[in-house]
């Protein structure tokens, strides 16, 4: 997965713009239009890594997770980390380039060690998918999965019938120090969308030190299993479930490596303004009135873009965001409005967009199904960069609503950073920055330099 994947071919081709590389963030893109005329196009997640993360002089680089076959085992080293997979069994080790390392190895399936099952080990890159390495059948009804992404590393064990395995043990060796966490709860569903009933359990089996990196580690057996049930929810805000055998094959059980930055937790939907549900295992996010609740509460669509490097003072002449919308019900128009805060917060439970400070601009748009829709709003932005505590490289968020008569089914959807990171939210804001003086040696207000310097703003007096 390139990052040809991620942002549109009309912005990577378009001769007219010219990418300033200096202006890059991890998850952003600058371009100079044409004079003093800049487009900064941001998505959720990363798009952009560095060897050194620490390292300020060092540009950001384009990351490109194709999986590469090395003889023995693959790997991916062009992202935020390095990544080591295993052919002679299910394992796999990722290298944190911000520092630490975790190794994640399959020790048992169903109380039967693996080197006793005789498990069918032939990986290979997923056809069409660059980034995703597949095991088939490696035991009955198995198949196993791992996906790349920007900051993370999945690995879903795919069951194909009501023979296949229902328990997964798991050897974890995790610096102590990692900026990379093997996270300790897993998530499954089948394929009418039934969540699966899982226990996940963790043994800590102490600290050593590791002889080949020097670095304090921890040993941990992690133990998943799935009682053979899934559920329907039939009430969201008490999150209760009726369970059931009647599984509709294949369901899916992730794990997940990820970094200390979750873009999972920059979309999503807040409810009855204390439950915060995040992206991190659903394809899309709602907003809207579903009708079994009545009037309000709404659910409220949730959206954070961080590290937007647009300087104060500076002209905002165009804004689009860009959704890609999966599902609507009685043809709802849904509103945007922004939190006019000088750096907005990571959204939580108590903190969502029932307690933004509304900017006074807002922006609607009718959603369909199935579509992708660019919606203006260049008002809430310059709105935002117009607060006396806004400085370059702060976060915005954004609240989507659906307006209509209380009580009536309207309801939206549209497609999550986890269902692809390419059909998420993304937004682009054209602006300009004011200049002083005139002739080649203009000063940009907001950055202090001369014109030409190579981390300057590019322009022509």
């Amino acid at each position: 997965m390139k990052n040809t994947d991620i942002f549109p071919a009309e912005i990577i081709a378009n001769r007219e713009l010219t990418e300033i590389i200096s202006k890059r963030s991890i998850n952003s893109k600058i371009y100079n239009i044409n004079k003093n005329n800049y487009r900064c196009v941001k998505c959720l997640g990363a798009v952009h890594y560095k060897d050194n993360p620490s390292d300020v002089k060092e540009d950001w680089k384009e990351i490109d997770l194709t999986i590469r076959d090395k003889g023995n085992h693959y790997v991916i080293d062009k992202g935020g980390y390095f990544l080591k997979i295993f052919k002679d069994s299910i394992k796999y080790s990722y290298e944190s380039k911000a520092g630490g390392r975790v190794d994640v190895s399959l020790k048992s399936i169903d109380d039967v060690d693996v080197s006793n099952i005789g498990l069918n080990l032939l990986p290979k890159v997923k056809n069409g998918k660059e980034n995703v390495l597949e095991w088939v059948d490696i035991s009955e009804n198995l198949d196993f999965n791992i996906v790349a992404r920007p900051l993370k590393v999945s690995l879903f064990k795919i069951v194909k019938g009501d023979t296949g395995p229902k328990n997964f043990v798991w050897d974890i060796y995790e610096d102590v120090s990692s900026h990379a966490r093997f996270k300790q709860k897993t998530l499954g569903m089948d394929k009418n969308k039934q969540f699966a009933e899982l226990t996940n359990s963790i043994e800590d089996k102490g600290e050593s030190i590791s002889s080949k990196t020097g670095n304090s580690y921890k040993h941990l057996i992690f133990t998943e299993e799935w009682t053979g049930r899934v559920g329907t929810i039939i009430d969201k805000q008490n999150r209760k479930k009726d369970w059931t055998t009647n599984v509709v094959y294949p369901l899916i059980i992730d794990a997940d490596v990820d970094e200390d930055i979750m873009a999972e937790n920059d979309d999503g939907t807040q409810m009855f303004n204390s439950l915060w549900y995040s992206t991190l295992f659903y394809s899309a996010f709602e907003f809207g009135t579903p009708s079994w609740f009545g009037p309000p509460p709404n659910y409220h669509g949730a959206i954070r873009f961080t590290g937007i490097n647009i300087p104060p003072k500076a002209t905002i002449t165009k804004v689009d965001f860009v959704f890609h919308t999966r599902h609507r019900s009685n043809n709802p128009t849904a509103m945007i409005r922004g939190d006019n805060v000088g750096d907005a917060a990571v959204f939580s439970p108590s903190d969502g967009p029932e307690q933004f400070i509304d900017t006074v601009a807002n922006a609607t748009w009718a959603v369909g199904s199935y579509s992708t829709t660019t919606v203006p709003a260049t008002s809430i932005i310059q709105e935002i960069i117009d607060n006396a505590n806004w400085s370059s490289g702060n976060a915005m968020r954004f609240a989507l609503d659906v307006t209509g008569s209380p009580g009536r089914l309207y309801l939206g959807r549209v497609y999550s950073y986890k269902k692809s990171q390419a059909m998420a939210a993304h937004l682009y804001i054209d602006f300009t920055l004011p200049v002083v003086g005139g002739g080649a040696n203009n000063m940009i207000i907001g950055r202090g330099a001369k014109i030409g310097g190579s981390k300057n703003w590019p322009h022509i007096g």
